[in-house]
C-alpha cells in the first residue's frame, strides 16, 4: 500500500510518526511524508519520499515566534499560523497522490486536510492521538490551558460547557473549513476540532491505558497501543563527538539533574538561569539542553554542561531526576527510566501530561509563574529523597514491556486498506 504520513508541529510531534513511517517501509509498504521542511534530512536519512507542507525558513519563523508557546495565545497562533493554512494544501496533495484501494493516510486531528480526503476522495484515514490531551470526556477530566474543570464537577454540567466550547471554536476557526467544503459539495459540519476531525474509521493513541485510562465517552474506534520510541538518525561527527563528551561527563561525578523545555521552545531564559541557580543551590551537577544557546547564561560553572541535543536513552537512565515543559515524549523516555520528572507545563498538552504525572505519584508540576529557584529546588528535593516517588518511578519503569506500537499501528493501518475500509473492529 501507499501510506500518506503527514504529521505537523515541532519534533515532538513529528518523530512519532516517522518511527510510523520507517516501520511500514520496513514492512514492503511505499511511505511519503508530508512535513516541514526542517524534516527533509530525515526522511531522507530514512529512505522516505518527501513532500514539504511548508518551507525550512518558514518553520523556523514560525518556531522564533513567541506567541507560539503564549499560554493564552499559544493555540489560536497555531490555528492560525499552521492548521488553517495547511488545509487547502495538504487535501490537494492527497488528491494528487491518491490511489484508490491502495493509499491510506496517517495524520493528527489537526491535519483537516486529509480528513476532508477522507469523506471527498474515501481515502481510508487514521487519526494519530501522540497524546491523551484531544480525548475529552465528561468524566475524568483532562488539564487544558487556562480552563481547569475540577473532576467533582457533573457530568451533565462538562457537557453543557462542552457545548459552549464547541460553538465557540466552529465560529472562531470554522469558517474557512466550511467554506472549503461548500466549495467541494459537502455538508456542513459542526464540533469541528473537537469530534469531526478524528477519523470515523480509526482513532490511535500512542499512549497506554495505565497512563490514561479509556473512558466510557471516548470513540469508539479508539486504539490505544503506548509509548513509541524513536532514535533519529544521527551518524555525523558531531554527534559522536556530543557522544563522547556526555559520557566523560557523566563519569566524573554524580547522577546530575537533566533541564529541557522542548526542541522549538526559543525564549526561555529565565528557565536556564533558574536551572543553573538550583543546581548551586542543591549542589547538584546539571546538564542544560536546548537548541538555542542563546538561552543560557553566558557563563557556566564547570559542574553544569550545556547540550544541543542529546539522545534521552542514553542519557536519562544516569540522571537523577529531569525537569522539562511536559512534551509527552520526554514524559515517556523518563517513565521508562525510571526517574522523578518535575514539569513547568506552557501550553498544549503539557499541563494534561504533568498532572498525570503527578497522579502516577512519579512527578510534580509547578506553572511558569511560581517557577522561582526556591520552589523548585524544594520540589526537586522533595522528588528526589521520596521513598514513595522513588517506588512509583520503579513500578512505572516496569510496566514498559514489549508492546511494539509501531508493528500494532502498521497492522492496523493494513486493515483499513481494502475495497470497502470499515472501522477497524
Amino acid at each position: 500500500m501507499h501510506v500518506l504520513v503527514i504529521p505537523m508541529g515541532s519534533a515532538g510531534d513529528v518523530y512519532p510518526f516517522v518511527a510510523m513511517a520507517t516501520a511500514l517501509r520496513q514492512r514492503g509498504h511505499r511511505v511519503t511524508l508530508l512535513t516541514s521542511g526542517a524534516y527533509q534530512w530525515l526522511a531522507e536519512a530514512e529512505g522516505l519520499d518527501f513532500v514539504p507542507l511548508i518551507s525550512a525558513s518558514e518553520h523556523e519563523e514560525l518556531v522564533a515566534n513567541p506567541l507560539l508557546w503564549h499560554p493564552r495565545h499559544g493555540a489560536e497562533f497555531f490555528c492560525r499560523s499552521i492548521v488553517l493554512p495547511g488545509v487547502r494544501k495538504v487535501y490537494d496533495l492527497v488528491a494528487e497522490r491518491n490511489e484508490p484501494g491502495q493509499t491510506v493516510m496517517l495524520a493528527p486531528p489537526w491535519a483537516m486536510g486529509a480528513r476532508i480526503a477522507q469523506e471527498k476522495m474515501q481515502v481510508p484515514l487514521a487519526t494519530m492521538h501522540i497524546a491523551p490531551l484531544l480525548f475529552r470526556s465528561a468524566y475524568q477530566n483532562r488539564r487544558m490551558p487556562m480552563f481547569p474543570v475540577p473532576d467533582w464537577v457533573p457530568p451533565f454540567i462538562k457537557r453543557a460547557i462542552f457545548r459552549i466550547g464547541d460553538w465557540v471554536m466552529d465560529a472562531k476557526f470554522g469558517g474557512e473549513i466550511l467554506q472549503f467544503r461548500d466549495e467541494l459539495g459537502l455538508p456542513r459540519v459542526s464540533k469541528i476540532m473537537t469530534e469531526w476531525w478524528n477519523s470515523t474509521q480509526l482513532i490511535v493513541g500512542l499512549f497506554p491505558e495505565w497512563f490514561a485510562r479509556p473512558q466510557p465517552d471516548w470513540p469508539p474506534q479508539t486504539r490505544l497501543v503506548g509509548f513509541p520510541f524513536y532514535r533519529p538518525p544521527r551518524t555525523n561527527a558531531d554527534a559522536t563527538r556530543i557522544s563522547i563528551e556526555l559520557r566523560e561527563f557523566l563519569a566524573q561525578g554524580d547522577r546530575p539533574l537533566v533541564f529541557a523545555c522542548g526542541t522549538a521552545n526559543a525564549h526561555q531564559e529565565d528557565y536556564y538561569r533558574t536551572a543553573v541557580e538550583v543546581c548551586q543551590r542543591l549542589h547538584r551537577r546539571g546538564i542544560l539542553l536546548t537548541q538555542y544557546p542563546q538561552q543560557l547564561p553566558r557563563e557556566l560553572p564547570a559542574t553544569i554542561r550545556h547540550f544541543s541535543y542529546v539522545d534521552f536513552d542514553e542519557l536519562l537512565p544516569h540522571a537523577a531526576g529531569l525537569v522539562h515543559h511536559g512534551g509527552i515524549g520526554t514524559c515517556a523516555q523518563a517513565l521508562a527510566a525510571g526517574i522523578p520528572q518535575l514539569v513547568r507545563p506552557l501550553n498544549y498538552d503539557q499541563p494534561d501530561n504533568g498532572m498525570r504525572l503527578k497522579r502516577l505519584g512519579v512527578g510534580e508540576v509547578i506553572s511558569p509563574a511560581r517557577f522561582t529557584t526556591r520552589r523548585v529546588a524544594r520540589a526537586l528535593d522533595a522528588l528526589l529523597t521520596s521513598a514513595d516517588v522513588q517506588g512509583n518511578v520503579r513500578v512505572c519503569k516496569e510496566r514498559f514491556t514489549d508492546e511494539a506500537p509501531t508493528e500494532q499501528v502498521c497492522l492496523l493501518l493494513e486493515k483499513l486498506v481494502s475495497p470497502n475500509p470499515q472501522p477497524v473492529p
